[in-house]
């Protein structure tokens, strides 16, 4: 009977990778997001990006300018929403009511007219297939 390190060893051998059953195998985790840049803002780090590579964070330098760096418009939307719900909850609380803080889709639009100045609206439609033998 060949014991487990035996097994391995073999495996070894013949240039095969170790089955998972048979050795604490862990897959490193591929894909397209894996080495994304985190880069710093500041003036004292500027222009500075970090990247994990094989489970190393490697430091790198890339060219930029403190003009060219913008703040993301998502984070500032956050900060917005987050003051007006202190002010919604402040006024609630005033009313003795609840209310909804949730992040709510946006609804669809009113119906409204066109004006087309005087030009003849145009009618778009798909062109019918025909099968050319």
């Amino acid at each position: 009977m060949k014991t487990l390190a035996n097994r391995i060893s073999l495996r070894m051998r013949k240039k095969e990778k170790p089955k998972k059953h048979l050795l604490n195998y862990r897959a490193e985790p591929f894909g397209q997001n894996r080495n994304l840049p985190v880069i710093k803002q500041n003036d004292e780090h500027k222009g500075k990006e970090e990247r994990q590579i094989k489970g190393e964070i490697l430091a790198k330098r890339i060219n930029m300018h403190t003009e060219d760096i913008k703040h993301s418009k998502s984070r500032g939307s956050f900060l917005k929403r987050g003051k007006e719900n202190d002010q919604k909850k402040k006024k609630a609380k005033e009313k003795g009511i609840g209310v909804q803080l949730k992040c709510q889709p946006a609804p669809p639009r009113e119906a409204h007219f066109l004006r087309t100045d005087g030009k003849e609206p145009e009618l778009l439609e798909p062109i019918p297939y025909e099968f050319m033998a």
